[in-house]
């Protein structure tokens, strides 16, 4: 059995930032993969378990980790970096409801 913690963090705009995971399992490991959901550069430390990468603009970061051991069992993990304030988004406004015509016309 695999399991896979990542934690949370905050970064700072053009300041190293660092996601790290702490990866338990009974029998060894055959890969580990991360994924961001932004196009950013990153590099993965010599033993897979921490994400370096340098933030070049507010928002927030989700890194994916997935590890698989030699049976091909997989377990994954998500950890984020939050840089800046996080805008929510934009509620669309309610339409406004039409009048329903009560007469009618002819010619």
């Amino acid at each position: 059995m695999i399991q896979v913690q990542v934690t949370n963090t905050n970064g700072q705009i053009n300041a190293p930032a660092h996601v790290t995971a702490n990866i338990t399992s009974d029998i060894a490991i055959k890969n580990i993969e991360w994924l961001c959901n932004k196009p950013v550069n990153y590099s993965v430390s010599q033993d897979q378990k921490t994400v370096n990468f340098t933030p070049s603009e507010d928002g927030e970061y989700v890194f994916t980790i997935t590890v698989w051991n030699i049976n091909n069992e997989r377990a994954s993990a998500v950890g984020k970096v939050t840089v800046g304030t996080i805008q929510p988004s934009p509620v669309p406004p309610t339409p406004t409801p039409q009048p329903t015509p009560t007469g009618l016309l002819w010619d």
